[in-house]
């Protein structure tokens, strides 16, 4: 088959969902079929990837004159599956990798703690312009009734039916999937012994590792509670490692208001996030919102326990306190240090380790790509030129 696979901007250098349209995009290839790539931005340049060069979609403007664009391309190609994981063009499939909208931006609403601050979030969203039009560009695709809906969670599948009242005939599960090998026991050893020596930490210190690009959603807040509480109790040989792009000033001051500075470290960005993974003894997650996060994944392959919520797709795959934690919900404090303490038995920790990794075939892209294929198939309007 001839695929083409939509997206606004790619570039998987930056991980999260372009990283993951790479991996799908190879896994597919590696099937047989035929895939290219239309994106409104990317700094690559390959046969197989069309890029328009529009204007930023990081504004309305743009984001529309990409879906007008994406339409005409598809309307002049000639394609047996048109696959987009953003609203810019509903095309055959639709796998919305940042999950439903309407309920993306109603997490945001319900983050603040004070119903002052949801009222001023609620507001600013309904006054942002392109957050509308993403959602008005959505909303045609599920009205339209065109494409399959395909989410990358039962989770994410969840919140179509709750916010549209798309029925479950309307959609097809696909779960997410990561291209990543776990490592042999040695390797993971040696290579977890050289990165807590360049992170200057004795064996008797444990590492809890935050990876995100958007602290509020990702719950850094709690993550940091978690830590001083932990500290409250005589546990105080717990570091955090933070990971992510953001605005880190309100919750440096939310360390230093709690005392516990000292056992931050701000590792802002990383190439990969192997690394710190490899080093860490927890992963820690307590995500308002997430249709399936990339990097629980990589932690369940990689052998480390995580620690995340049911607003996760990715704690689908995660079993309660044999391969990591299912926490009651994004402010759970007390569970995270639960997780953590559990974790201080090296017995429980090993066994949870080899319990996580197990995960690590049925996590590949490959499987992914097998499950598209046969979606692929059976589509009813699908252009059969397979």
């Amino acid at each position: 088959m001839r695929i083409l696979l939509i997206s606004e901007n790619f570039d998987p250098r930056r991980g999260g969902a372009e990283r993951s349209l790479l991996e799908m995009g190879l896994a597919l290839t590696g099937l047989g079929h035929r895939v290219e790539v239309l994106a409104n931005r990317s700094p690559l340049r390959h046969d197989w990837l069309h890029v328009l060069d529009g204007p930023s979609v990081s504004r309305r403007r743009g984001l529309l004159r990409f879906a007008e664009r994406a339409r005409a391309f598809v309307q002049g190609a000639d394609y047996d599956v048109v696959h987009s994981i953003t609203p810019a063009l509903g095309g055959d499939v639709y796998q919305p990798r940042a999950g439903c909208l309407p309920a993306l931006f109603q997490a945001a609403i319900e983050r603040p703690r004070t119903g002052l601050a949801r009222a001023g979030r609620r507001l600013a969203l309904r006054f942002n312009a392109k957050r509308q039009a993403l959602l008005n560009l959505e909303r045609r695709i599920i009205q339209a009734g065109q494409a399959l809906v395909c989410p990358v969670s039962r989770a994410s599948a969840k919140t179509y039916e709750t916010f549209y009242g798309l029925s479950p005939d309307k959609m097809e599960v696909v779960f997410n999937a990561v291209d990543l090998k776990p490592p042999r026991p040695e390797e993971r050893a040696a290579w977890r012994a050289e990165q807590r020596r360049l992170w200057g930490l004795s064996d008797r210190e444990r590492v809890l590792l935050f990876i995100g690009h958007d602290f509020e959603r990702k719950g850094l807040e709690v993550v940091i509670e978690a830590l001083n509480l932990a500290g409250q109790r005589g546990r105080e040989a717990w570091r955090l490692m933070v990971v992510g792009r953001d605005q880190g000033g309100p919750y440096f001051r939310q360390a230093a208001r709690q005392g516990v500075s000292r056992r931050i470290r701000w590792l802002d960005d990383v190439t990969s996030p192997v690394s710190p993974m490899l080093g860490a003894d927890l992963l820690a997650l307590p995500t308002f919102f997430d249709p399936c996060s990339r990097v629980v994944l990589e932690a369940l392959i990689l052998g480390l326990p995580a620690a995340t919520t049911p607003q996760n797709g990715a704690s689908e795959v995660v079993d309660h306190g044999r391969s990591g934690f299912v926490l009651n919900g994004p402010r759970h404090v007390e569970g995270l240090v639960e997780a953590m303490t559990a974790l201080e038995d090296p017995g429980r920790a090993a066994e949870i380790s080899r319990a996580a990794s197990a995960k690590a075939d049925w996590l590949r892209p490959e499987r992914m790509a097998a499950e598209l294929t046969r979606i692929y198939e059976r589509l009813p309007g699908r252009r059969s030129r397979a």
